[in-house]
């Protein structure tokens, strides 16, 4: 019975869980919803059991839009400059609608985003991306890909199967899918099982049981005396340079350049990658600057394709911040937070006019 009457609200230590649980097959979040928790605290401190690491802090306003994507209702009537694609970071997991990238890209530059982030299909898809510009009125204009460190790679089987999907699903009645979708979220998202679980977690503080999920968490201290989480895959991607194949994003720039649109690429370094140097047992010099995002600008760059990588920066005032005791990301979260978000908001728009240069000089007035 909890499991269909409880709000998942309630229960989650953050308000992603309560918009993805009904969230169609074709979007990311339930459409036109407002979900706000009274607080919330970081991911990596829910993963690894840390008590003892939550930063607790006010519960953020998540608002989605008709079509299932974080977008406040102010923006549904707006006039578009550019549209945003990418993963959690571009949703901005962790903070309030106005502190998005997408909301504080608008602020910045005087022109609106429109945050399509969460849906791993749009990128797979350029023709979608196309497709939601137009319906936006967007006759011209920058499409803004977040990619994150490690994440660049578009698997072909995964593609594959995404597309099988996505046919099986057009397929199917809508009313029939609505009902799917619901049973999906009692299933996949249950205000029940997360009580229990954290009934479980609150005798594994390592005090009463020990904690059986610390090891998903790595725990780093800063040269100022503070202590901060990692996903360990974030330690093995700061650490080594993965192959990485852009034959994805050239056939994108492609397509979207077809239809007016400029793509570019913001290369978003993890958090260990950031403060690998800031720590008290690492060796600053084992890193190069840029981290092992450098040698994928490159391919970017060599490919004619607009890339921003943001790494430099962030490492460069992480470090100057330090001492301050401020932060890019949150120490007990993967993601970064809105200082963070603002410094890549700040990065991007300074490089906006540029990019959309050309189209303005066609007489493309509608991003200028």
């Amino acid at each position: 019975m909890l499991r269909v009457v409880l709000p998942v609200e309630l229960v989650t230590f953050r308000a992603w869980e309560a918009a993805t649980r009904y969230a169609p097959y074709e979007a990311p979040f339930e459409p036109n919803r407002r979900f706000q928790l009274s607080r919330e605290y970081g991911d990596l401190a829910n993963l690894g059991n840390v008590r003892s690491f939550r930063e607790y802090r006010a519960g953020t306003a998540f608002t989605t839009d008709s079509r299932g994507f974080r977008n406040p209702s102010t923006h549904r009537e707006s006039h578009f400059g550019a549209v945003l694609v990418g993963d959690s970071f571009g949703v901005g997991a962790t903070v309030e609608d106005s502190e998005t990238l997408a909301a504080q890209l608008g602020r910045l530059s005087g022109r609106h985003t429109y945050n399509a982030s969460g849906l791993q299909l749009l990128l797979q898809e350029p023709a979608s991306i196309v497709r939601l510009a137009q319906q936006l009125g967007m006759r011209s204009g920058l499409v803004i890909n977040e990619s994150l460190q490690g994440r660049l790679a578009v698997p072909g089987q995964a593609a594959a199967e995404d597309g099988v999907r996505g046919r099986l699903v057009a397929s199917i009645p809508r009313r029939v899918l609505d009902v799917l979708v619901r049973l999906r979220g009692l299933w996949r998202v249950s205000p029940l099982e997360i009580v229990v679980n954290r009934g479980v977690r609150a005798l594994e503080d390592g005090h009463i049981l020990p904690n059986s999920h610390a090891s998903a968490v790595v725990q780093r201290t800063l040269r100022n005396g503070e202590k901060m989480l990692f996903l360990p895959e974030d330690v093995e991607f700061a650490r080594s340079i993965p192959p990485v194949s852009i034959d994805h994003w050239v056939r994108l720039a492609s397509t979207l350049g077809e239809a007016d649109l400029k793509l570019l690429v913001v290369l978003v370094p993890r958090k260990y990658t950031v403060y690998q140097p800031l720590l008290e047992d690492e060796d600053a010099t084992r890193t190069e600057v840029g981290g092992s995002l450098g040698p994928v600008e490159r391919q970017f760059q060599d490919a004619g394709i607009a890339v921003l990588n943001l790494t430099e920066t962030f490492r460069a005032l992480a470090a100057k911040e330090l001492d301050r005791g401020k932060y890019l990301y949150w120490r007990d979260d993967t993601h970064w937070n809105a200082r963070g978000i603002g410094v890549a908001a700040s990065e991007i728009s300074r490089v906006w006019p540029a990019e959309v240069a050309s189209l303005c000089g066609r007489g493309k007035v509608n991003s200028c």
